[in-house]
């Protein structure tokens, strides 16, 4: 059987049936970019449920009570009567975050003696606790100041210089690629290969089992076959990136700073190094289900060792060791590193990976199915 007949045996066989695997690999990345688009919608974290607790009850514990009720950041369920229920809602679950006012609250302020506010966070889901921290930070610095102004105003200082006086050393914040801090930008990219990855793994891992079972692939060499599941597959997976990424640009907002050609590019040096992968384990597989679930204990973790969410260089060692042998590694970053800052520093050496590691597993599943069907003919 020659190469072309191959290649549209396997092209058909990619979209057979009501749901084809073809049609997997299109859905699943599509259906990712969409579901957590809408689930990061917002972006930063607002709205964090806020308990306070106001002992002094002066018109200056409830101005600065009220700067947190005007916050985006904040929304105020309540009030608290005691600092113990105060420290018992919060930790129940029942608000993520506390504010207590103490009673000696204006009088310390009036003295000019500072005074100390509470401020508790349930922080068992961190991004809330984090953000919290962030926006009540930011209210009572901007608070401090006004005090301090209405301090030194009196004492004949011009209110313009007042600022300066209190906070002699100002710092100038720039944040480069990700201005606002925003999850969609910062995740959505990943969640789209991750997306992709899972469409591959269901549609591709079948493949070679489905094949020994009596396939149509009958007098076609080995590294035929092979060669056509990765071209039809990979090319599959590489329009399933390409219908995806408007959703997250378009739809969602992520921006794409970097050159197209590079990003495809990585993109395709990701699905051709799973889809070799993917290969491999079918061609060890006996049956369907083991074929899908062999591969599904080494790339799942992927998202998790990519560093997209927590760099590498604050990993153990083991784990720094096993991401270097997840397809995931060398796709997350480079990719968002290109979509954010229109540069990516390892592009070219994890690209080389990529293809490389995809050879060899292009390579060995070749020698693996050639193998499988000499032990089936004796």
């Amino acid at each position: 059987m020659g190469m072309s007949a191959v290649l549209r045996r396997t092209w058909r066989r990619a979209w057979e049936g009501r749901f084809s695997s073809a049609a997997l690999i299109l859905f699943v990345p599509l259906f990712f970019s969409t579901l957590f688009g809408f689930v990061y919608y917002q972006n930063v974290v607002k709205h964090v449920p806020l308990l306070i607790l106001d002992e002094d009850q002066s018109s200056s514990s409830r101005a600065f009570a009220q700067m947190f009720a005007d916050a985006d950041a904040f929304d105020v369920v309540g009030y608290a009567g005691t600092e113990e229920e105060l420290s018992a809602r919060v930790q129940s679950g029942e608000v993520v975050a506390g504010l207590g006012i103490p009673a000696d609250f204006s009088k310390k302020l009036k003295q000019g003696a500072g005074t100390n506010v509470l401020f508790l966070t349930n922080s068992e889901n961190n991004t809330f606790g984090s953000a919290a921290i962030s926006a009540a930070d930011s209210i009572i610095r901007t608070f401090n100041v006004g005090v301090a102004q209405k301090a030194l105003s009196s004492r004949g200082i011009l209110k313009e210089d007042t600022a300066r006086i209190a906070y002699p050393i100002q710092i100038g914040v720039r944040i480069l690629n990700n201005p606002v801090g925003a999850y969609t930008p910062f995740m959505l990219s990943g969640l789209l290969l991750n997306g992709l990855q899972i469409g591959l793994l269901l549609s591709v891992a079948p493949f070679i089992v489905r094949v020994c079972a009596g396939g149509g692939y009958e007098g076609a060499a080995a590294w035929k076959i092979i060669v056509s599941g990765v071209l039809v597959y990979a090319g599959v997976g590489l329009l399933a990136f390409t219908l995806a990424l408007p959703i997250i640009v378009y739809g969602f907002g992520v921006p794409c700073r970097g050159d197209l050609w590079q990003i495809f590019l990585l993109a395709g040096g990701f699905v051709f190094f799973v889809t070799s992968i993917l290969l491999t384990f079918s061609t060890l597989a006996k049956d369907e289900v083991s074929a899908l679930q062999m591969p599904m204990f080494y790339l799942m973790p992927g998202i998790l060792f990519s560093g997209l969410s927590w760099p590498p260089f604050a990993m153990e060692s083991f784990a720094r060791v096993f991401s270097c042998i997840i397809p995931f590694r060398y796709v997350g970053i480079n990719m968002r590193d290109l979509l954010l800052a229109g540069y990516a520093p390892d592009f070219w050496q994890d690209l080389a990976v990529m293809f490389c590691a995809g050879g060899a597993a292009l390579t060995t599943a070749i020698f693996l199915l050639r193998r499988r069907r000499k032990e089936a003919a004796v």
